[in-house]
């Protein structure tokens, strides 16, 4: 029935309608399942097929990446200097680099599948013995070789030489060993330089306590046994450039070879043979096959047949100062020898130079100190707070005090004994003036000069003074006597430190102070090498030579003299030269010591116009007037007398003049 209807509601139901839309959305379902389910199967492949794309290509890139670095390793391995030989787990060479080749002397091809021990041979260089070879070292201990001794390595045409090797196991990923490497390289240019170090150590040492000619000696002797060379020799240039001094040979040329020259002989370049060519054309020269040169000169009589040699020349300053060999080695000389020989005689050349340069500073020292205590004035050096640092004998005469006593002292303590500087003092003074100082004073009844020369230090520091103490007491006393005398004698000559200088060869190598100042020179390397021609007035060079010739080749000792000389401003002065010979070194010098004579000179003018008055007075007065000598004793000598004094005495002149009172 229908709800508040009368109505009936009659249906039927049939089972293929119930089940017919079911069996629709059935269908429905199971195509969209098919189609999922193909779109899944695409999908897969799709997927698949990327990843296959993307592992060939990983594959591809690694197989590239492989072939790079092998490139890159090829290429590094055939270009690194040092050897390299890889071989299989039993030492069978699998690989050889070019410079494993170039030192073995196998070819790659030739060597490929042959045993590393036939290929690389090597030798303990001091048994001659052959060590266990590195790569079955290697191989058996499965670990790094490194040689602990320098082998010797034999080569295919038979060298040997010197190497340090080092080889390793190769594992590969699971730590099984595959094979070995071995790397080496040639030690020859290392221990040339190792010796070469040594040998320069060597000299050096030896210098310290040798004479130059056994250095040279020394020198030769490393030379000939380093190149195995029976002959050395070692010769100087004389500054001309024209003239060798034959100095040196090795000891197994002077035991064997040569017998007719001999030591310190002048041999001029020109007769030299094609050997001084070297000098002539200022450069090394090799002959391996001296025979066949043409032009030879021939050798001296019992020099050795000669083969070959190699001759070298020190040079400096553009001036060939030595010159150099070797000779009669079995096999050739090469540019190597050059370089090594040249090496040792270049330290030589070094050595001598400086051993010379000591020597000529010690001759100074040794001529300075003699001339410091031959002086008569009383010196002492001091310090910047005038301390004592060397004193003269002089000096300690005056005070008679010992070099203990002395230095290290304040000097005002040993001049005036007291605790404090005094207000006059010269050294105070030059402290605050910066230049020279001076006072006079009075000790013990004499009358002496004190001064104070300021020393500087080459960055401008005033260090300390030359302290001199001269006894003036004479001067003193005969400008008094003068100024008695109607000051005829106001102006006398102060005495001043000489000039002195040293020339070799005609230009000087050393001056002093008061030579620098004469000749109006501010720093002595400005004057050091000056030709002594440019100091002397061109009137008087002829005699300069002459002079100069006397002393060094003569052996004459020559006269004082007086010349006019010139300052290196231009400045014209006469002088009084005194020359005289000194050795420097087997070298012979001039040592001149000048002093300015033109104030003297001005002085001898005056004075001979004040004798002129003098003796016009002498004639014109009545009065007898003489005047005396004061010398030692105390004894009283006629200098001169007047007319008058010899008409009272009724003597001649000659009788009274020089005789004592």
């Amino acid at each position: 029935p229908v709800p508040n209807s009368e109505m009936l509601l009659i249906s039927k139901i049939d089972s293929d309608e119930i089940y017919a839309h079911w069996h629709k959305q059935s269908g429905f379902i199971l195509v969209l399942i098919a189609v999922l389910f193909g779109l899944g199967v695409v999908g897969g492949f799709m997927l698949w097929q990327i990843k296959l794309k993307k592992h060939f290509q990983n594959l591809y890139e690694s197989e590239l990446a492989y072939s790079t670095e092998s490139e890159r390793h090829s290429v590094m391995m055939h270009a690194i200097g040092d050897g390299v030989i890889s071989t299989d787990t039993k030492g069978f060479i699998e690989f050889m680099n070019p410079a494993a080749e170039v030192l073995t002397g196998w070819k790659g091809p030739d060597a490929l599948g042959k045993s590393v021990t036939e290929v690389y041979k090597i030798i303990n260089r001091d048994t001659r013995e052959s060590p266990p070879h590195p790569v079955l070292l290697a191989l058996d201990d499965k670990k790094p070789v490194t040689a602990v001794e320098y082998p010797l390595l034999l080569t295919r045409d038979g060298r040997e030489i010197p190497i340090t090797d080092n080889a390793a196991p190769i594992f590969d990923n699971s730590g099984k060993i595959i094979g070995a490497v071995l790397s080496f390289r040639d030690r020859t240019e290392d221990q040339r330089s190792h010796l070469l170090l040594q040998l320069r150590v060597l000299l050096h040492d030896y210098a310290t306590t040798h004479t130059i000619d056994e250095l040279l000696v020394k020198t030769l002797d490393e030379m000939c046994a380093y190149t195995d060379s029976p002959i050395g020799f070692y010769h100087f240039v004389e500054e001309d450039q024209e003239t060798i001094l034959l100095q040196q040979w090795s000891t197994q040329t002077r035991a064997i070879y040569c017998h007719a020259e001999g030591e310190q002989i002048h041999y001029p370049v020109s007769s030299a043979g094609i050997w001084a060519d070297s000098i002539r054309q200022k450069r090394p020269i090799i002959h391996n096959d001296y025979a066949s040169l043409p032009n030879k000169k021939g050798l001296p009589e019992g020099h050795a047949e000669l083969t070959r040699e190699m001759v070298i020349p020190i040079i400096r300053n553009d001036h060939v100062v030595a010159v150099f060999g070797i000779g009669n080695r079995e096999t050739e000389y090469s540019e190597d020898d050059l370089e090594s020989i040249g090496y040792l005689g270049d330290i030589t050349g070094n050595i001598i130079a400086q051993k010379r340069a000591d020597s000529r500073i010690r001759n100074f020292a040794n001529n300075w100190s003699k001339t410091f205590d031959a002086s008569d004035d009383a010196i002492a050096l001091l310090d910047s707070d005038q301390k004592i640092q060397q004193s003269n004998e002089a000096f300690k005469k005056l005070f008679n005090k010992t070099d203990q006593e002395i230095n290290f002292h304040y000097c005002y303590h040993i001049v005036h004994a007291c605790d404090e500087p005094l207000s006059y003092c010269p050294f105070i003074e030059m402290q605050a003036s910066n230049q020279r100082e001076s006072i006079e004073m009075e000790m013990n009844d004499r009358i002496f000069r004190v001064v104070a020369d300021p020393i500087w230090s080459d960055d401008g520091e005033l260090t300390g003074a030359v302290h001199v103490i001269s006894d003036i007491t004479t001067q003193v006393n005969a400008a008094r006597r003068i100024e008695e005398s109607e000051e005829k004698f106001r102006n006398l000559v102060e005495a001043s430190p000489d000039a002195l200088y040293i020339q070799i060869n005609g230009f000087i190598q050393y001056a002093n102070a008061a030579a620098l100042k004469l000749f109006e020179v501010s720093d002595l390397k400005d004057f050091i090498n000056t030709p002594v021609m440019d100091l002397i007035h061109p009137d008087f060079h002829h005699l300069m030579r002459e002079r100069v010739e006397n002393i060094t080749k003569h052996k004459r000792q020559v006269p004082l003299i007086e010349e006019k000389m010139i300052s290196r401003k231009g400045r014209v002065f006469d002088a009084e030269v005194a020359t005289t010979s000194i050795s420097l070194d087997r070298e012979v010098g001039v040592q001149v010591i000048v002093r300015d004579i033109s104030a003297r000179k001005k002085s001898e003018a005056a004075l001979q116009l004040q004798n002129q008055q003098l003796d016009l007075i002498y004639s014109s007065v009545a009065d007898g007037i003489f005047s005396l000598t004061v010398e030692a004793g105390p004894r009283f000598r006629f200098e001169s007398v007047n007319p008058a004094f010899l008409k009272m005495t009724g003597a001649h002149s000659e009788e009274v003049l020089g005789q004592t009172l």
